[in-house]
């Protein structure tokens, strides 16, 4: 390593320090959720770079990631927040190999695969004591868990209270709290339709 090279990353470790410390409790704990899905699931340098490329998305992923804690587990045996990086990564990776480079229709892309498993909420019963957590009231599991001591995941149980409730409209009901209307402001007027009713591939 050269002089230089020290310095610089001296001066990056310091400017990420300050960000940091610059950032809100819950921004840091969800950037902490977010890299250690995305090391655990072999992506996080595929998953950096498509992010980069779709500022607008890692606020989204980010928020994605705090809702769903990183020890959600999806009844097929991943954890959920994982499988959601998967797949709007596999999503994206996809439209680009087709082709696509518009950055509108890349970030939908990517949100759509984001959202695609997330019907499987409705299979994890969250409990504590005799309180249960319900996905779709808007409360990030984060903030629930940190409420509830002593919280356990049970993949496979329903969640009887809204186990009938649509792909769609599971979708469409944790679009509200997950997507900042700002994030939707440059989007087309149909592009959070788009997003919820998406097919799963």
């Amino acid at each position: 390593m050269t002089v230089g090279q020290g310095t610089g990353q001296r001066l990056g470790a310091v400017e990420l320090k300050g960000a940091l410390a610059g950032a809100s409790a819950r921004e840091r704990e969800s950037q902490r959720t977010l890299e250690v899905a995305a090391r655990r699931a072999g992506i996080h340098v595929e998953l950096r770079d498509a992010l980069a490329r779709l500022p607008t998305a890692q606020a989204l992923t980010q928020r994605v990631a705090y809702y769903l804690t990183a020890d959600l587990p999806h009844p097929a045996g991943l954890p959920l927040l994982d499988l959601c990086l998967r797949t709007g990564l596999a999503y994206y990776r996809d439209s680009v190999a087709a082709g696509e480079k518009n950055r509108t229709r890349l970030f939908m892309e990517f949100v759509a695969g984001l959202f695609t498993p997330l019907p499987a909420v409705v299979e994890i019963a969250v409990r504590a004591g005799g309180d249960a957590w319900d996905p779709l009231k808007g409360e990030a599991l984060t903030a629930w868990r940190d409420a509830h001591p002593g919280t356990q995941m049970i993949p496979g149980v329903l969640v009887e209270s809204i186990a009938a409730t649509p792909p769609r409209a599971i979708r469409a009901a944790l679009a509200f709290p997950l997507i900042n209307p700002a994030n939707l402001a440059h989007l087309p007027p149909e592009a959070l339709t788009t997003i919820t009713d998406y097919p799963d591939r």
